[in-house]
């Protein structure tokens, strides 16, 4: 629900010039640039190379951004994440493959868009408002008869591959995922007793924050 010093995302942008159209551009203004905020609690997000405006009023640009940066975690342990080619045209698009550990399924993405915009649209600045891509599975625990209860492992399966390309649809609007293919199986094994389950007060379910992952849709 928040940044912290030193979070990063990645932006992705187009220059447009008055036809206002991606389909046909590739992101010739920005490509994955990594946009990293400062300290502080009035902390300012910042990159480099700085960016320009266009001098004509008319001319559009158009912005994709995804948090966490690809720099911020381990891809080799967490999910492998590629994007499209810089000469590629239209809206990026995020090939995923699932992580092949339990830790690894804790990295949620997220991701925003500004399309046809302008520099006085803006006053200057580009704002993004963060949706959430991926599902959050988290599981509960409840143990019937007034006993207590140990959990060992657990093991579910959940999509492998897929493919983002920022497309959103439904009310309310939800991302949409292609090419959703093949299964693989997430394992958690706890050490020693495990983890321990209480008994159940007033009908309570009782959240194990450890089985907590975020999937593909």
């Amino acid at each position: 629900t928040s940044f912290y010093d030193g979070d990063a995302i990645g932006v992705f942008g187009y220059y447009l010039g008055e036809s206002g159209t991606v389909e046909g551009t590739n992101p010739n203004f920005m490509y994955n640039q990594i946009v990293t905020r400062g300290a502080g609690e009035d902390a300012v997000w910042d990159y480099s190379p700085k960016k320009y405006w266009s001098n004509n009023p008319k001319d559009k640009f158009a912005f994709f951004a995804y948090y966490p940066h690809s720099t911020l975690y381990n891809p080799v342990l967490e999910p492998d994440i590629t994007w499209s080619a810089n000469n590629t045209n239209g809206v990026p698009t995020l090939t995923y493959t699932a992580p092949e550990s339990s830790s690894g399924s804790k990295v949620d993405f997220l991701y925003a868009k500004v399309e046809n915009t302008r520099k006085n649209f803006s006053d200057d600045k580009v704002s993004f408002n963060f949706q959430h891509m991926l599902a959050k599975v988290q599981f509960k625990f409840d143990v019937a008869d007034e006993k207590t209860a140990y959990i060992k492992s657990l093991e579910f399966e959940i999509p492998k591959n897929g493919t983002f390309n920022f497309n959103e649809s439904g009310d309310p609007l939800l991302p949409q995922w292609s090419n959703v293919s093949e299964t693989k199986t997430i394992s958690f094994d706890i050490p020693d007793k495990g983890v321990l389950v209480p008994k159940v007060e007033e009908g309570n379910v009782v959240p194990v924050h450890n089985f907590t992952v975020f999937a593909l849709p």
